[in-house]
């Protein structure tokens, strides 16, 4: 049966689609949704012919993987064509790149001082220019195969963004001296604008990074960072905790899920399940230090507050509670996050790709630890150094992993490529990182 009228590997749906051969119907569904809006917006730009193009074949790719019998029949003919013209031996090689970063805390910190100077001097104006200088000594030192990323981001742009941000933290500060009414409701627009803030950030950022010739991309929407960031946020609060793996495995599904590079999507495929069996110990340690208190209250009424006065008095509470923060913030939370990571990041694909991260918790926590200690001791004067450190660090534990080499992965991908999500490159930066 045929299955295009291009070269096989050209036609293939998955690929298309940016999707895993083992990939459910819903995550088809919801990858040509991702597609079409992506699609739709690039028609009627330069790259318009090509995007009509590629609409005809996202169609095609979902009308072939929605229906199970045709489905079934091409995935029989696609893994029949890969055997008749691969040997088993060569089928099984992988190639693994590294990611290595080369910055210098010497050099970053002169880059710092001088940024900050600058900044302070001109009231915060030059601090657009700052973050544009900082990002490409960041992104032009972070390697991948030995080749650097790029960033593109107008200074005028993220400064227009900045004066925004500053005009929204202004009419909040001024809520103290507003009519309740006035004030509840500033207050409420301002924290709805967050999830707004957050998209046009990560569509900016996006946009305006590069590797190897091509664009990032961001897709996604107003309505799933509202439920990623404030509906999740609200859901872990409530539940003492017990919600923190759920939050995590959905803002990762919102950062991961709606990027794109070229013209492909990536893949986010880590599952609830996974994150609450990789998350359970620091979930219940969360849920110990903020349900603890809270039901201890509850049960034992004015005799726990007759209790908690005389700990009080006897000056154990203060050095206990003070231990509880450290542990939460040096230990519970930096280890949820390296979870999340290498959960996200070594489930996510990208039209054949695997990303691998292999973060171990000894040496990540131990960077974390010794950063915020040298800052303390060093009254924040080692800002830079631990910046680089960090970021050394990861990308020392970062891979791509394919089946081909990397010049010949993104050459194979560089020819159907358009400048889709270049209308979000004027998107207002908010200053809030990925």
């Amino acid at each position: 049966m045929s299955w295009g009228t291009t070269s096989f590997g050209a036609t293939c749906p998955y690929a298309l689609l940016g999707l895993p051969t083992t990939a459910s119907d819903l995550e088809i569904k919801r990858a040509y949704r991702l597609s079409l809006d992506r699609l739709r917006a690039a028609v009627g730009s330069s790259a318009g012919d090509a995007s009509i193009d590629q609409l005809d074949a996202a169609r095609w790719a979902y009308r072939l993987l929605s229906d199970s019998e045709q489905r079934r029949r091409y995935d029989a003919e696609r893994l029949a064509s890969v055997a008749a013209t691969k040997s088993p031996a060569v089928a099984a090689t992988t190639n693994e790149h590294s990611a290595s970063f080369h910055g210098s805390g010497k050099v970053y910190a002169r880059i710092w001082i001088t940024n900050l100077l600058l900044s302070l001097l001109t009231l915060g104006i030059y601090s657009a220019w700052a973050k544009v200088r900082r990002e490409q000594y960041f992104h032009r030192h972070l390697r991948i195969d030995g080749v650097g990323f790029d960033y593109h981001g107008d200074p005028r742009a993220i400064l227009r963004g900045r004066i925004l941000f500053v005009l929204i933290l202004a009419a909040y500060s001024l809520t103290r001296y507003m009519p309740p009414l006035l004030a509840t409701s500033v207050t409420l627009g301002a924290v709805l604008l967050f999830p707004w803030m957050v998209v046009r950030s990560l569509q900016f950022r996006a946009a305006n990074t590069s590797y190897r010739g091509l664009r990032f991309s961001f897709r996604g929407r107003y309505r799933e960072a509202l439920a990623a960031y404030l509906g999740y946020g609200l859901l872990t609060l409530l539940s003492c905790g017990l919600a923190l793996p759920l939050m995590m495995w959905r803002q990762k599904q919102f950062l991961i899920g709606n990027l794109g590079y070229g013209a492909r999507s990536f893949g986010f495929h880590a599952t609830r399940r996974m994150f609450y069996k990789a998350l359970w110990l620091p979930t219940l340690a969360l849920f110990a230090l903020i349900a603890g208190p809270v039901l201890a209250l509850i049960f034992f009424g004015k005799s726990l507050i007759f209790v908690v006065g005389a700990l009080l008095a006897s000056k154990i509470l203060v050095p206990w509670l003070i231990l509880a923060v450290l542990l939460v913030n040096f230990l519970v939370l930096p280890y949820a996050r390296m979870v999340a990571l290498n959960l996200a990041w070594s489930n996510t694909h990208l039209d054949g790709a695997r990303l691998i991260c292999r973060l171990r918790f000894f040496g990540y926590g131990a960077t974390q630890l010794s950063n915020w200690l040298l800052m303390v001791l060093s009254l924040g004067l080692f800002w830079p150094w631990a910046m680089i450190r960090n970021i050394h660090y990861r990308a020392n534990h970062f891979a791509v992993d394919t089946s081909e080499s990397l010049d010949e992965f993104i050459a194979g991908r560089q020819a159907g490529a358009s400048a889709l999500g270049g209308e979000a490159a004027s998107a207002l930066d908010m200053e809030i990182g990925l």
